[in-house]
């Protein structure tokens, strides 16, 4: 293959080719965010209604204990395992999304890598044709330049709010664990 094809094909890609999928991801992290900015707070305020034992709307946490409940008679082999299918329902709930987050942390600087590398072929391009040069040596810097910015301004709260949902999902799965736990060893 002809290192000139791949060469026109990277300083042909247009500027909105990289720009439109970075805010694309934006778009997917600040809607995955709210989403599960609710879903925590939901279980922190379900979670201390169940401590001092008020009505409780079911979550991750409050299901188990009242699904499982539900099935108090039955054999305690098959109560157990009522309890731990209840306990990885709530767990694959609180861990929902962690993949998308991390997969827009990784991708959204190296889409901006990309529009680095098509930015900075224009501007050589322009320099070798000497056609206009110093108008297309600007563009092809501002758009190398534009385009790291903004898969930075995107992975950077990416990776923050990934970290984020770790903490917290290992947080309410610990709990989750210990509540299984019990439930199991007190109907033992």
């Amino acid at each position: 293959m002809d290192i000139n094809i791949i060469i026109i094909f990277l300083r042909n890609i247009p500027t909105w080719a990289v720009i439109l999928p970075t805010i694309l991801c934006s778009i997917i992290l600040l809607a995955v965010a709210i989403e599960r900015l609710l879903f925590f707070r939901k279980i922190d305020l379900d979670y201390s209604s169940l401590i001092m034992k008020d009505e409780l709307v079911l979550n991750p946490i409050t299901e188990i204990i009242i699904n499982s409940r539900q099935h108090i008679g039955k054999t305690s082999g098959g109560y157990i395992n009522i309890i731990f299918l209840y306990s990885e329902k709530a767990i694959r709930q609180i861990e929902k999304y962690i993949g998308v987050v991390s997969t827009i942390a990784t991708i959204a600087p190296m889409i901006g890598l990309l529009g680095t590398v098509t930015g900075f072929m224009k501007s050589f391009h322009a320099l070798a044709t000497e056609k206009g040069a110093s108008g297309m040596l600007a563009a092809g810097i501002t758009e190398a330049l534009v385009t790291t910015a903004i898969g930075l301004f995107v992975a950077i709260p990416a990776i923050i709010f990934h970290n984020y949902l770790v903490s917290k999902s290992t947080y309410f799965i610990k709990e989750v664990e210990y509540v299984a736990n019990y439930l199991s060893e007190e109907n033992k």
